[in-house]
């Protein structure tokens, strides 16, 4: 049985004109700047930093975390392709996408150590439910060394 009182968290936030989040402290402190099309650019709180750059469309191109001295940068290429770099370890991840009617059914993931070497090749498949929603993934390992 739990004694005592349970804490308070006091949380304090602010917006700009378009009701996006500025600020937040309590909890969670952070703060976000966004673009002119109200997509957020950079993002700090908790000790890192995340940046994203955008195409011509507002599409995501780009998203930058940065932890300390670590920076983990993601690529997308229209929905179909991810590489993420991790400037640390030089390891590579890369992940395609497969489209079954426009609707991501499966992705293949391949991870590569900083040499090149292939250390991980899985494929998984998207369980969704009524509304789309992924609620479950089947993977399979196809390779690599783990």
């Amino acid at each position: 049985m739990a004694t005592g009182k349970p804490s308070k968290v006091t949380q304090n936030s602010s917006y700009d004109a378009d009701g996006n989040l500025l600020t937040e402290t309590g909890d969670v402190d952070r703060q976000v700047s966004w673009t002119s099309f109200n997509k957020p650019s950079e993002i700090v709180g908790g000790g890192a930093t995340e940046t994203f750059l955008y195409g011509p469309s507002h599409e995501r191109l780009v998203t930058a975390v940065t932890q300390g001295s670590d920076t983990v940068t993601t690529t997308y290429i229209d929905g179909l392709f991810e590489e993420s770099y991790d400037s640390a370890t030089g390891d590579l991840t890369y992940r395609h996408y497969i489209l079954a009617d426009g609707v991501r059914v499966g992705v293949e993931t391949m991870a590569a150590n900083g040499s090149g070497t292939l250390t991980a090749d899985t494929l998984g498949f998207f369980v969704h439910d009524e509304v789309g929603s992924v609620i479950a993934t089947v993977t399979e390992n196809l390779g690599g060394a783990n």
